[in-house]
């Protein structure tokens, strides 16, 4: 039966005539305890209060043509209550997990708009987004409680949302009126179904698109959101490209050219917040994979030609570190208050950047043996990442809810380091930490990446093995260039990983050799 039929209003009009918000929209009787009513306590959910005794039904949003800057507040009722949203009791109970939980997940350490506002609004009031933000939610409350959460039960569910969004995806699709924001965000709550699925060829076929559809088509011409949030999802959708390259695909060439209005402007200042040096990251990371790919694997004399551009992205990463230290270093109360994670995580991030775009044009192995030092404080911040990671999870429910975000963290980071850095000691320490923070990242899963950073370790050493640990460094001809991996089914534990490790056994002249590998 639909929410809005008069059956369904007159039992919750019964049910819920007076009590917490929180109990008004499960349907459920409130005792109206202070400051918590029983209900919230007993089921760990967050008393909203009592400040309004008024709920409000209303109906689908039709998508077609549709505002969204009207949708941002059709959420708040006139009484500034909370309203009653279209869906079965089961479907607003996932809309209420991924509001508190899932949405946060999502967007990983950074305090972001389209996470925490836009998406949360968008789950209760548009159809295709409720309806996949649902299929989310309950994979995602399975990943977190395995033992408690049936399987079978959860993934039954999840996919019958799934393929409700789909309908109306297809519908909205077919409207020539229709922009591409819903589109878009539902792209990308599908990559989040799949990854928490295990379906990692699934979930970078929606990343593919999504990330095609904004390079294609842009948001400018049709995006009628608030331009902070057009920004976030920009700036979003340039990190899903960064992941889609890492993993072979090809990196969409999006214009960056205002990245180098920006540093030329940093000098006086030019960040405000966080957000603009997270920003300004992602478009320098962009430019260096670009660099990276043009120049390709054969390090030929028409490298050269590539040096200009090399340079010039040096220097601009290096300008960022400056303006990063100074930012880091001013009194504005959004840097005190910051989540210490997040300084952390920029740092690192940058740090391998600078490693990619320095040595991106040299014919060897050996250039990564010019920058322990440079590895080694990588691995320190990521080591300074999980001793503050412990204070800010199982404070109160014993989850760790930050096992799960569509963000890249630390873990390609780390097993980069570990298999570029060839001090035996310092990648070693890279895998400690890789293997202490157990986590999917976007594409990347802490087990998978540390099996492989295990495994080329194993095979570059594995002539040396009679040595001292600190002792093994190993010959370029002995080194893996190049590492091709392709994921099969995580939910299928005898379908392993297919790792192909091109080296050059004659040398960096010589020709290319490969051996194929597999990681379970």
């Amino acid at each position: 039966m639909q929410i809005g039929s008069s059956k369904q209003r007159r039992v919750s009009g019964r049910k819920t005539r007076s009590g917490c918000l929180t109990c008004k929209i499960r349907h459920v009787k409130c005792g109206e305890e202070k400051p918590e009513c029983i209900q919230c306590r007993r089921t760990g959910r967050k008393c909203d209060g009592y400040d309004s005794n008024n709920i409000n039904v209303i109906k689908p949003i039709n998508t077609t043509n549709m505002n969204l800057a009207s949708v941002l507040i059709d959420g708040i009722g006139p009484d500034k209550g909370r309203v009653l949203y279209p869906g079965t009791r089961e479907e607003r109970k996932y809309v209420h997990f991924f509001c508190t939980k899932t949405s946060q997940a999502m967007s990983g350490i950074f305090p972001t708009n389209f996470w925490s506002f836009l998406l949360p609004q968008l789950s209760q009031n548009v159809p295709v987004i409720r309806h996949a933000a649902v299929a989310v939610a309950a994979r995602h409350e399975h990943y977190l409680h395995p033992e408690t959460i049936s399987k079978d039960k959860s993934e039954q569910f999840s996919l019958q949302q799934y393929n409700k969004a789909i309908k109306h995806l297809m519908c909205d699709i077919s409207s020539p009126k229709k922009g591409l924001d819903i589109t878009l965000i539902t792209c990308f709550l599908f990559v989040g179904l799949e990854i928490l699925g295990g379906n990692h060829l699934q979930a970078l076929q929606h990343m593919r698109a999504g990330v095609q559809i904004l390079y294609e088509k842009g948001l400018n011409t049709t995006s009628i959101l608030p331009i902070e949030i057009e920004r976030e999802l920009f700036h979003f959708i340039l990190r899903m490209n960064i992941q889609l390259s890492l993993f072979g695909h090809p990196l969409m060439p999006f214009n960056l050219t205002s990245v180098d209005e920006e540093l030329s402007s940093q000098g006086k200042g030019f960040w405000s917040d966080i957000s603009g040096a997270r920003h300004s990251l992602d478009r320098l990371m962009n430019k260096g994979l670009h660099l990276i790919r043009d120049a390709g694997l054969e390090r030929t004399t028409k490298c050269q030609l590539f040096r200009p551009r090399q340079e010039e992205i040096i220097q601009q990463l290096q300008a960022w570190e400056k303006t990063f230290d100074r930012l880091m270093k001013s009194p504005r109360k959004c840097i005190s208050s910051l989540d210490p994670r997040i300084p952390l995580l920029l740092r690192i991030n940058h740090g391998i950047s600078l490693l990619w775009v320095k040595n991106c044009l040299a014919t060897t192995e050996l250039t990564y043996d010019n920058h322990h030092p440079s590895f080694e404080a990588v691995v320190c911040y990521a080591e300074d990442w999980i001793r503050v990671a412990k204070d800010f999870q199982e404070k109160a429910t014993g989850e760790n809810p930050e096992s799960f975000t569509l963000e890249a963290g630390i873990i390609p980071m780390l097993y980069w380091t570990a298999s570029k850095c060839r001090h035996p000691i310092i990648r070693r320490r890279a895998i400690q930490v890789l293997r202490a923070h157990p986590a999917k990242e976007g594409l990347w899963n802490t087990a998978l990446m540390v099996g492989v950073a295990d495994m080329i370790v194993k095979f570059e050493e594995m002539n040396m093995e009679y040595l001292p640990i600190e002792q093994r460094i190993p010959a370029d001809k002995a080194r893996v260039y190049e590492t091709l991996m392709r994921r099969g089914d995580e939910t299928d534990p005898s379908r392993p990983c297919y790792v192909r490790l091109w080296y050059k056994p004659d040398g960096p002249n010589g020709p290319w050799d490969f051996q194929v590998k597999y990681v379970y």
